[in-house]
Parts: C-alpha cells; structure tokens; sequence
C-alpha cells in the first residue's frame, strides 16, 4: 500500500483541526441552542449539537433514525448524531454541499450495540443516497473495507484484516482524497489506498459527503471535519 505524497501532517492531526482531541472524554456540558457548524471555502466542522430528539439541520436522511442525541463519553460535550433504526440495508445521511478536487473528511464514531451488524462509515463523493464511495469498520468483523455502492449495490474496492473496533468505544475513520487516489484511516492509521479508475467505477469528481450505518446498528457520531488539501503538482505521481 501506498501513503499519498501529499498528507503525512493530516495523518498526524486530522483534517484541519488545530488541537488533537482529548485523550479523555472532558466533562459533559450542556448544547448549546444552534447547532455549532461552521465552514468556510478550505474547511467545515460540524459536531452535531442541537436539541435532542430532533434531527440536525443541515443535512438529508434516506433510511434510518437519525437525530441528535446526549452521549456523556463525547470529548467535546454530549451532543452527537444517533442512528438507532433497523434497517434492511443501511441507513445513510448526506451533509449539505458539494466536495470535489483534493480534500480529507474525518469523522468520529462509536459502536454501541448490534447483533448482525455494529458498523460505522464514512461517506464520500455522494451523488445521492444510493451512489457514493464508502470507507467502513464494522465491531463485528475483523476487516476493514472500501465500498463504491452503485444504485445501491455495494461493491468492495479494498479490504484489510485487523482487530475490531471495540465496541462502545470511541474511534475515528477518515478519508483523504488527491487526484484519483482515496486514502482510508482508522484511528489514526493508514490502512487502505484505492486509485479511482474512471472506465471501471464511477470516478465522480465530486460529491456530498456523509455518514452510514447497516442493518441493526446503532452508532454514534462526532466532530465531522472537512479540510481541503492542496491540489497535486502536474507531472508529479505518489
């Protein structure tokens, strides 16, 4: 496997964050009142936080039961996104926006019940809820894969063994995008790199990106970051 040229600082510290976070849960503080969301042209975070019981503002929601919940182990406050529904396939959740060019998205995720399924996934170059690519663990089984889902069939692109997620414990995947290269984390290590073959799969330039759950998971999720990354230099290959 290769490591993309162009990130080692974001495998380090996330997209775009300034600080690591805590390697404690911190004190549960009560949610603010407005979601606490915000963007600019090179960065988006997005940690969930409204009131709970409803779901937050910003984003569309296919299957599933997506709303705001209190989680006191969240490291930033209890606020985050649950998905408690059974569903037939998965459940997925889109953020409003597009992403193209180079970019890395991050999110945090936590596992907490699942007889079939225990999974959390990371969306990206969504066009809708049934075309997307998808980076995702599952507590229950002991691989790591990166999914395209076309018309809503998944088909694996790269996979790895490794040790389950624990359940009901906090971990993170991200995605970093350059070119026609994906990169997929977990908790902070490297563990796949795909290069987007357009002819072959779909290859968008672009795309929404999301959160995923399957069958009878129920997982949590925080602190979505997005960065841009710079673009690569022509005539230059990772």
């Amino acid at each position: 496997m290769r490591t993309l040229w162009l990130v080692p600082v974001l495998l380090l510290s996330g997209c775009g964050e300034e600080e690591p976070k805590p390697s404690r849960p911190v004190a549960a503080v009560p949610a603010p009142a407005v979601p606490q969301v915000s963007s600019g042209p090179d960065m988006a975070l997005d940690s969930f936080e409204g009131k709970p019981g409803e779901a937050p503002s910003g984003w569309t929601f296919g299957k599933g039961h997506w709303i705001v919940a209190e989680d006191a182990s969240a490291a930033r406050g209890p606020a985050v996104l649950r998905q408690d529904a059974t569903v037939r396939d998965w459940a997925v959740a889109l953020r409003e926006g597009s992403w193209g060019g180079d970019f890395c998205a991050e999110i945090r995720f936590k596992p907490v019940s699942g007889k079939e399924d225990a999974s959390g996934g990371l969306v990206v170059l969504a066009q809708d809820a049934e075309n997307y690519y998808l980076c995702r663990a599952n507590a229950l089984e002991g691989n790591f894969r990166l999914y395209v889902v076309q018309a809503n069939r998944r088909v694996t692109l790269e996979s790895v063994d490794m040790t389950p997620p624990a359940l009901g414990t906090w971990h993170s995947l991200r995605v970093a995008r350059a070119g026609d290269l994906l990169e997929c984390a977990l908790d902070g290590k490297t563990l796949l790199t795909h290069r987007m073959t357009a002819g072959t799969e779909p290859a968008w330039p672009s795309g929404r990106v999301g959160l995923w759950t399957k069958a009878d998971s129920v997982t949590h999720f925080d602190d979505l970051s997005l960065a841009r990354l710079p673009s690569i230099p022509k005539g230059v290959h990772p």
